[in-house]
């Protein structure tokens, strides 16, 4: 998962190739991958929950600082899994069974090829694809470029990293972005909900049901 929805290649090699196209024959190169490859759909939720338990064990664990990881998670590993939901919804590969059986795994593969790089770019073209959700999706970004303009100031990020958690509701500047996060995932249940009722509806079936 973090090849096909984080990464990208800087340059075309045929290592990356071979990787994806060996990804391409483990989800779509057999009987278990369903007319709409729902067995990589499933790993990209699963990949998503196993984030919020990572978030868990290292802060809870390992005691490693919570803010930012607090913050970002809610946020940008978020936005994410939301941009592979819904680009995976826009151009996803699908099998007609009155044409095909099988999936033909070059065309998996190229669409493997684009579910990495910026999550933003990838929302923005498939919202574009799919119509509607755009007055949402503008208030999406403008809270997500809010929230990470502070996050990437050097100050604010250390001071996160120092309140004790007991007493985070007392910390301003926490304080402030929480608020922000929170409407950053109002604003994104919105924008769920202004999609066509179609794209809306296999949103819902491959990524909560």
């Amino acid at each position: 998962m973090l090849i096909l929805t984080e990464g990208c290649p800087l340059l075309p090699t045929a290592a990356y190739d071979q990787v994806i196209s060996l990804l391409a024959k483990v989800y779509a190169g057999t009987s278990t991958a369903g007319h709409r490859l729902l067995s990589l759909a499933t790993e990209i939720a699963r990949y998503w929950r196993t984030l919020r338990i990572d978030y868990k064990f290292k802060v809870d664990e390992l005691g490693k600082p919570w803010g930012v990881r607090s913050l970002k998670l809610r946020s940008a590993r978020r936005l994410s899994y939301l941009a592979s939901a819904v680009h995976f919804v826009a151009f996803g590969p699908r099998i007609h069974y009155a044409g095909a059986h099988r999936f033909g795994l070059l065309a998996v593969a190229d669409f493997m090829k684009t579910l990495g790089g910026s999550p933003v770019a990838r929302l923005l073209e498939a919202t574009r694809k799919l119509g509607g959700g755009d007055g949402e999706l503008e208030r999406v970004l403008n809270l997500y470029d809010s929230i990470h303009r502070e996050l990437g100031k050097p100050e604010v990020r250390a001071h996160l990293d120092r309140p004790n958690a007991e007493y985070r509701f007392d910390d301003d500047i926490y304080e402030l972005l929480r608020r922000q996060v929170r409407d950053l995932h109002s604003a994104l249940a919105d924008y769920v909900v202004h999609l066509p009722k179609e794209p809306r509806q296999q949103l819902i079936e491959m990524f909560l049901l």
